[in-house]
């Protein structure tokens, strides 16, 4: 007996045994999916109603001190957000800034500055947002630091996701010394903006 893609219910052949067991398991299997969709729908609805359309995608925290931490955001689908927000609270060893890279490339799209020491050159506060227009990634940064010269801080990147894309495998906040390191603790939250 075939079974469907995607639910794996019943396709019987000319030949096969039609058995009321497997009649039941399908109607399982829908009453199943039904709920889930409908329960979904209605978060959805409640969540647009009252207005909350920030979603809570991912919030980790650093466990062991790194010179890169690479965090997968391939499980957030961009194409049901209109922006995210990343919101890095760092740690580190330097007043050097933390460099931001897409999907393990070299290029830097970003820094990130230290936020545990106000005396040290770097300390500061930012906000990462993505803004994806597929296949395109544009990534604002905004910001304040310490420095007495330069207070502020705003950037814009441009990544290109490649066609089709409809997500980002790795966010990447590395150093470039060898002797710099993201100390445990650090955390990051990132939020999606629904479309």
């Amino acid at each position: 007996m075939n079974q469907t893609a995607n639910y794996q219910l019943c396709q019987w052949d000319p030949t096969d045994r039609i058995l009321m067991e497997d009649f039941n398991k399908d109607n399982g299997k829908i009453d199943t999916a039904l709920k889930e969709n409908t329960d979904a729908i209605a978060a959805e609805t409640t969540a647009r109603a009252s207005g909350d359309l920030w979603v809570r995608l991912l919030d980790l925290t650093v466990e062991a001190e790194t010179q890169k931490w690479d965090i997968d955001l391939s499980g957030i689908d961009l194409t049901k957000y209109q922006k995210l927000l990343l919101c890095p609270h760092l740690k580190g060893n330097t007043d050097q800034w933390v460099y931001v890279h897409i999907n393990g490339t070299e290029t830097e799209c970003g820094q990130v500055p230290m936020v545990n020491e106000p005396a040290r050159q770097n300390f500061g506060v930012n906000e990462l947002i993505f803004l994806p227009e597929l296949p395109k990634l544009y990534i604002l940064q905004m910001g304040a630091t310490s420095i007495v010269a330069n207070p502020g801080f705003a950037g814009v990147c441009t990544v290109e996701l490649g066609a089709g894309a409809t997500h980002i495998d790795t966010l990447g906040l590395w150093f470039n010394g060898v002797a710099y390191r993201i100390l445990e603790g650090s955390s990051i939250q990132i939020y999606g903006f629904r479309r």
